[in-house]
């Protein structure tokens, strides 16, 4: 990969088939689960993990975010989105610090902070 101008690949251990079609049934779930929830407008940008997109529409957002439990992540599009959007922070919420440091690693250095939020008082 490196040879061919792509960069490093690094094998993550996970707990389950996340953003994988296995999911399918489980974004199933979650889409009837969300069903009831009222969506509005955010008021600062979504970037999907799915589309690597910018999204505002509630209806849009509802669809997709379910969707990404059975979709593959498209980080280093989240992260040129990003970047090009001109964030200067990033959370990372759950436990861990995986995230961060893939951050890191696409071109988020001193300039950005980044806090990571694994418990209720973080």
């Amino acid at each position: 990969m490196a040879a061919r101008g792509l960069g490093r690949c690094k094998t993550l251990a996970v707990a389950g088939p996340w953003h994988s079609p296995l999911m399918s049934g489980a974004r199933l779930e979650f889409e009837r689960w969300i069903e009831a929830m009222d969506f509005h407008p955010p008021k600062i940008p979504i970037v999907l993990n799915a589309t690597g997109a910018p999204e505002s529409d509630p209806p849009t957002i509802r669809q997709r975010i379910a969707g990404q439990l059975a979709s593959p992540v498209l980080w280093r599009d989240c992260m040129s989105r990003l970047k090009r959007m001109d964030v200067g922070l990033l959370l990372e919420v759950g436990p861990g610090r995986v995230l961060s440091g893939l951050a890191r690693v696409n071109g988020f250095g001193g300039e950005t902070r980044i806090f990571n939020i694994n418990n209720l008082r973080g």
